[in-house]
Parts: structure tokens; C-alpha cells; sequence
């Protein structure tokens, strides 16, 4: 009837769970509402929540472990330094090293007399004057009258004797080898230190056989007998002119006659191999011995800028800096600073145990410190020290039995510190046991940091459900209570 209210006198509260539309965002198997039900900007609360624990948590460890990272590339940079110089100060200490002693010579006429070869562990410092080379060492030539071909006609057949230096060789010549080129290959087959050639004069029989001894000096006189059992005939004229005659050198040395059976000279000169190349009887040749500087002069230089080099890279790396009020990117690390000041005395150090010796300091053959504390080479100071005394130099740097010398003690001093176990590796194994340590660290406190996101995340979602619930509940009690006025009214 008129009025009357239909149902069961209750309200059923809708439970279905809200869909996501416009502000929700899906996760992970999470579903994120963004405000969608309570009107709260979920995600960015969530954000800044999540900004707020990261720098609670992460802060820290992530600013320690950037200081231990730059500690270890500042250490790399310090190793590589210091692992140059003490190359550097193992290149002057080895006692193996030739440097110390290698010998140049030179010749006041290369054009007469050229220098070959210098060994510097037998040469000897000094001039030597070379004069009155009368005559130059030449081997024996024995040279054949000329014929008109040498592949076609044959001469006569038999037993070809050669003797030379006291020893006799016989060569069989017989129709497959008694042509001029057939007794020129015989003679080099055999051979016993002749060398036969054919040459071409331009004549109508043009073409001679040449016999010449391999080796120079008065005793390499050839002797044989092909005239006899070939048609073939010594140029006895051209055999005996001067330049085919077998001879030794002949000149003076510091005003001593020589011989020498060879124009390349060995045994004259302590350690020096020479070349007689023209006869010269009017001009004194000088040849110069003396010590090459430059190979020893580079090692030396080398050394200091090494030096140097580490000596810049400490004070940057553990120096206080007045504009910044801060030390270097290794603090201020007494055992560094201790490392420049060791040696620093060590490279201007002044040693009592060479006794009756030039020097006992770098000072004394050109190696000096400048304003800055760094090292500078006087390269004329270094090499009259070189020139004058190379022992003594070679004692400074490297020592003897008793007393190290400096580039020695340097070596010994940066071995310990580099090697394996050294005071740098140990250095370089707790730094990068820290930095470990600090990634575990910051991995695990990431987790955490993951598990509180994921926590709100959940709670806000709860939220927004909780909140679409209530709403679906005041929905209906609005519906109910429209309705009931409205049947109200009817009855009235």
C-alpha cells in the first residue's frame, strides 16, 4: 500500500574492492591507489618517507666509503711513483750496469784511418797518434793473359795444383770442366782460400782469369802451376805490378813501428778495432778514447726526475694547504711525511766512506737541490765527473763492500716500502678491506631501505581500501536514509 516500506529493515554494506582508474598505480604485486579514495598524494608522502630513511641509512656509509675510494686512487697515484723511482735507483745501483764504463773513440781523419768497434771493458782513456802509413795490406793476385770467350773454347786437361799458406790442394780439370768458366768454378769449389773472377779488359780476347788470396798480408803469396797443363798464360807484367803484390800494413803508432797483416787493426789499441784506409805519410791521426757519458748522464737524470716526481706527489697528497685549511687527499699522514724527510736526507746525504776518493756527495759531480727542494742536473758538472773520475762516480751511486752508496740505500729503502708486504700494500689491503666491508654494508642497508618502501606502500594501499569502504558504506546509508524520507512523506 500507499506508504508502506518495502525490505528487511537492514542495509547491506557493499564489500567489493575498488578497481584501479584514474590516480592508481601498480606495482610489484601491489595494486597503489595514489589517493584515489582518502584524496592523499600516497606516492609522493611515500617518496619523501622513503628520501628521509635513505639518507638516515645510507648517508654514512656511502660518504666513508667515497673518502676510502679517494684514499685509494690517491695510493695508486703515490705507487706509481714510487715504483718509478725505485726502477730508476735499481738502473744506477745493479753493479751489472755498463753504463758507468762505456768508452767511445774517435779519429782525426776518418778518411785515413776509421774507427770499428770500442770495448769498453779493455779500452783505455787516452790519445793515440797514428802516422806514416807507408803501405796499406793487400792479398796476392795472380792474373791471366786474355782469351775470346769463356764458356765455349777448351783448353788442355791435368792435374791443377794450388798451394797456398803451406798447404797444396790438386783440382782435377779434364772436358766437362776445362772451359774458363768451368776453371773459375773448380778453383771456388775446391776451396782452399783462392778466389778465381773473370774480368772483361774490352780487348778482342778480352776475358782473363784472376786468382786472388782471400786473406791479406805478405804470407798469402799463390802458387801454381795452370800455365803448365792448360793453354791459358800468366800476364807476368800485371801480375807483378804494386797493387797485386801480396804486403802488410805498414805505419806507427805513438811513433812505433807496426805490421799488421789486415787493415783492420784490433789488437794495437787496448780495446779499439780500427780500419787503415789509405796511405798517409804526412798527417798525425788522432784516435780519441774516451768515456761516453751520455748513456750513464740519461740514467742519472732519469733518477732525479723520478725523484722529483714522488717528492711533488707526497707533498700533494699529505700537505696542509693554508687556502683550503685541509691536508692532501691522504691526510695528514705522519708516515708519508716521514717517507719525503728520509729521503730527502738520503739524496743530499753527505758520506765519509770512500775514503781517498773525489766524491762523497751528488753536490760534488752536479746534482743539487733547487728552491723548491727538487733536484736539477748540471749536465758539464756530471760530465767532467764522468770524464775525469767514472769510479769514483760509480762508487758514490752505487758503494762498495762497506758503504751504500746513494742510489743503493734509495733502492733499498723503496724496495721495503713497495714489495709484496711492504708498507703500501698493507696500505692497499685495508683499503680495499674497507671499501668491502662498506659495499656489504650499504647492499644490506639497500634491503632494508627496499623492505620500509615496500611497508608503506602496503599501509597506504590498506588506506585507500579502508577509505573506498567507508565511502561504499556512507553510500548506502545516503540511499537509505533518501529513501525512508521519502516514504515518510508519502504517509503523510
Amino acid at each position: 500500500m500507499a506508504g508502506t516500506v518495502t525490505g528487511t529493515g537492514t542495509s547491506t554494506t557493499p564489500t567489493t574492492t575498488p578497481t584501479p582508474s584514474a590516480g592508481a598505480t601498480t606495482g610489484t604485486g601491489v595494486i597503489s591507489f595514489n589517493g584515489l579514495s582518502s584524496g592523499l598524494d600516497t606516492q609522493t608522502i611515500i617518496t619523501q618517507l622513503t628520501q628521509a630513511r635513505q639518507t638516515q641509512l645510507m648517508s654514512g656509509p656511502q660518504s666513508t666509503l667515497a673518502s676510502v675510494q679517494a684514499k685509494k686512487l690517491a695510493l695508486s697515484t703515490l705507487s706509481t711513483s714510487m715504483n718509478a723511482f725505485t726502477s730508476a735507483a735499481q738502473a744506477l745501483k745493479d753493479p751489472t750496469n755498463t753504463a758507468y764504463n762505456v768508452k767511445k773513440a774517435t779519429s782525426s781523419l776518418d778518411s785515413a784511418v776509421s774507427v770499428i768497434s770500442v770495448d769498453s771493458s779493455k779500452a783505455v782513456n787516452g790519445t793515440y797518434n797514428i802516422t806514416n802509413i807507408s803501405q796499406l795490406a793487400q792479398p796476392d793476385r795472380v792474373i791471366f793473359s786474355g782469351v775470346a770467350d769463356t764458356s765455349t773454347t777448351q783448353f788442355g786437361t791435368g792435374t791443377l795444383a794450388i798451394t797456398y799458406k803451406g798447404g797444396t790442394t790438386n783440382i782435377t780439370l779434364d772436358a766437362s770442366n776445362n772451359t774458363l768458366d768451368g776453371i773459375k768454378a773448380a778453383i771456388n769449389n775446391a776451396n782452399v782460400g783462392v778466389t778465381a773472377t773473370i774480368i772483361n779488359d774490352g780487348s778482342t780476347s778480352p776475358y782473363r782469369l784472376v786468382l786472388t788470396s782471400k786473406n791479406t798480408g805478405s804470407d798469402t803469396a799463390i802458387t801454381q802451376n795452370l800455365a803448365s797443363i792448360t793453354s791459358l798464360t800468366v800476364d807476368a807484367v800485371a801480375s807483378a805490378a804494386a797493387a797485386n803484390q801480396p804486403q802488410n800494413a805498414l805505419y806507427k803508432l805513438n811513433g812505433v813501428d807496426f805490421t799488421s797483416k789486415t787493415n783492420t787493426v784490433s789488437s794495437a789499441i787496448s780495446g779499439v778495432s780500427f780500419s787503415l784506409l789509405g796511405t798517409n805519410t804526412t798527417d798525425t791521426i788522432q784516435v780519441s778514447v774516451q768515456s761516453d757519458t751520455a748513456a750513464i748522464i740519461s740514467k742519472i737524470t732519469a733518477f732525479t726526475t723520478a725523484y722529483n716526481t714522488l717528492h711533488s706527489t707526497l707533498q700533494s697528497l699529505v700537505a696542509y694547504d693554508p687556502s683550503t685549511q685541509s691536508y692532501g687527499p691522504l691526510g695528514a699522514d705522519m708516515n708519508l711525511e716521514t717517507m719525503d724527510s728520509q729521503l730527502h736526507s738520503m739524496m743530499y746525504s753527505f758520506t765519509s766512506g770512500f775514503a781517498g776518493h773525489n766524491y762523497k756527495s751528488l753536490a760534488q759531480v752536479g746534482v743539487s737541490a733547487d728552491s723548491s727542494g727538487a733536484l736539477t742536473v748540471d749536465s758539464a758538472k756530471l760530465t767532467a765527473a764522468l770524464q775525469s773520475n767514472p769510479t769514483d762516480v760509480q762508487l758514490l751511486l752505487q758503494g762498495d763492500t762497506n758503504t751504500q752508496g746513494v742510489a743503493k740505500k734509495i733502492y733499498n729503502y723503496m724496495d721495503a716500502a713497495t714489495k709484496v708486504n711492504g708498507t703500501m700494500y698493507l696500505r692497499q689491503q685495508i683499503y680495499d678491506e674497507q671499501i668491502t666491508n662498506l659495499n656489504k654494508l650499504i647492499a644490506e642497508r639497500q634491503t632494508t631501505l627496499d623492505s620500509y618502501t615496500a611497508q608503506l606502500q602496503a599501509k597506504f594501499n590498506n588506506l585507500e581500501i579502508v577509505m573506498s569502504k567507508l565511502k561504499s558504506q556512507q553510500s548506502a546509508v545516503d540511499a537509505f536514509t533518501t529513501s525512508y524520507s521519502s516514504s515518510a512523506n508519502q504517509l503523510l
